[in-house]
């Protein structure tokens, strides 16, 4: 699963949010955490297991023009960005 973390409440406030992921066993359990962090505020939209078992994780990141660009990062079986 992937999703946001960090992110402010308020308009006017600046926040360093970042893409989170969390990988879960067959029963639900947590098997690991990560936080992607990148250089713009980032969300996390999509993620998809490749055939090597790391991951590809879509979003977008609001750069420093006002404006939402596409994101993809990839990851290892273990969700470490290679």
């Amino acid at each position: 699963m992937c999703g946001t973390v960090n992110q402010a409440s308020a308009d006017n406030v600046v926040s360093q949010t970042n893409m989170y992921l969390v990988k879960l066993n067959n029963n639900c359990d947590v098997t690991w955490t990560k936080i992607i962090h990148t250089n713009y505020p980032s969300y996390g939209i999509d993620i998809m297991q490749t055939s090597d078992g790391g991951y590809f994780l879509s979003g977008q990141a609001y750069s420093s023009n006002n404006k939402f660009n596409l994101l993809v990062i990839k990851t290892d079986p273990n969700g470490n960005v290679q």
